[in-house]
């Protein structure tokens, strides 16, 4: 006889105490589940984070998954005149939720159980709250995909393939080196010979200038840049987890590229990869330098976060996908399952 699925309740206080190291031990566990984020995402954008607990029939957690309350177009609107005033009439009216990098499995063996319960929580929610409701649950990559998530399309979520690389940070240096495509060594030693310096960062009167040089080197290519303040919070609630980090790459005395990851558990992840003078190599060596820090630091994966790999991907998109490979990783996919239920529901809005 099949043992019942688990039941699906709201974090206690003694949870919440040991919220971040239960997502920290579990495989997959990443830095977009945990509590740190939660404060990071409520102090920055706005919404309450939930956080829910799966437990076993002994009472034992067996899953987490926290919860960001978001709303269509909220970047359209943040960070602008009266943003502050429409984005949390817009929660309330239009709410989405979304998971990211979750559920987060605390006992591998009950993952689909655990996936099945929360699917059928979060649909709930849907059937429950504002005029259009929508759920967005993307899970962690793997490779392969396990397909332990697809519990989800059980229960009337429509489901997206996702594409990253990860790099395999559990080789030796001399691994990792012969793994490269040729041209990446070949801009690595061509910055060595010319001097490049890369140096991780930490002083906020740095972090403020390299942000200006990224915001600067953003507009010229006609990309919007959210203000300082999205820094200052990542770090003001990472950084003292050292969840984030942030590396330069220096020629002449000036940077020429920046590169900042989140780092937790064990995957680092890029979320800022800018090169401020194009004709430079130091962001290849800078992109080989972060690649020894995770290894050295005892990561098992390097996340190049997200790619098209599909034969109809655009030409930059292309471009893109020929960069991220030539650092020796491999494919990986994840799942976006999404649902979406209320008055003005359109099968279409289920996607993506």
């Amino acid at each position: 006889m099949e043992p019942p699925d688990p039941s699906v309740e709201p974090a206690d206080a003694a949870t919440m105490d040991q919220w971040d190291s239960l997502v920290a031990g579990a495989d997959g566990g990443f830095v977009f589940q945990t509590s740190m984020w939660g404060k990071f995402w409520q102090r920055y954008v706005g919404g309450q984070p939930t956080y829910w607990v799966a437990k076993d029939g002994d009472g034992a957690i067996v899953g987490l998954l926290m919860v960001l309350r978001k709303t269509p177009a909220w970047d359209v609107f943040f960070e602008r005149p009266l943003g502050q005033v429409i984005l949390p009439v817009m929660r309330s009216v239009f709410p989405i939720l979304e998971v990211l990098n979750g559920p987060v499995i605390i006992a591998p063996d009950s993952a689909a159980a655990v996936n099945r319960a929360f699917a059928v929580h979060l649909r709930g929610w849907s059937t429950r709250n504002g005029l259009l409701r929508k759920v967005i649950v993307t899970s962690p990559p793997s490779v392969p995909d396990e397909g332990i998530w697809s519990e989800f399309e059980s229960y009337g979520f429509h489901v997206t393939r996702l594409q990253t690389i990860l790099i395999d940070l559990q080789k030796s240096e001399e691994e990792l080196w012969r793994q490269l495509h040729r041209s990446a060594r070949k801009t690595v030693s061509r910055a060595q010979r010319e001097g490049v310096v890369v140096r991780q960062m930490n002083d906020m009167g740095e972090l403020r200038h390299l942000y200006r040089s990224v915001a600067s080197g953003r507009e010229r290519l006609g990309l919007r840049t959210f203000g300082f303040r999205n820094w200052e919070l990542m770090w003001e609630w990472l950084a003292p987890a050292d969840a984030i980090q942030m590396f330069v790459a220096e020629a002449g005395g000036h940077v020429v590229a920046c590169l900042g990851v989140w780092a937790f558990g064990r995957m680092i992840q890029e979320f800022a990869s800018v090169r401020i003078e194009d004709n430079s190599p130091g962001g290849d060596l800078l992109k080989w330098e972060v690649i020894q820090w995770g290894r050295r630091h005892g990561y098992a994966s390097y996340d190049l976060a997200g790619v098209n790999l599909s034969p109809e991907a655009s030409e930059k998109e292309q471009k893109i996908a020929r960069y991220k490979l030539k650092w020796g990783g491999v494919p990986a996919s994840s799942t976006r399952h999404s649902s979406v239920s209320g008055p003005y529901w359109r099968p279409e809005m289920a996607r993506g």
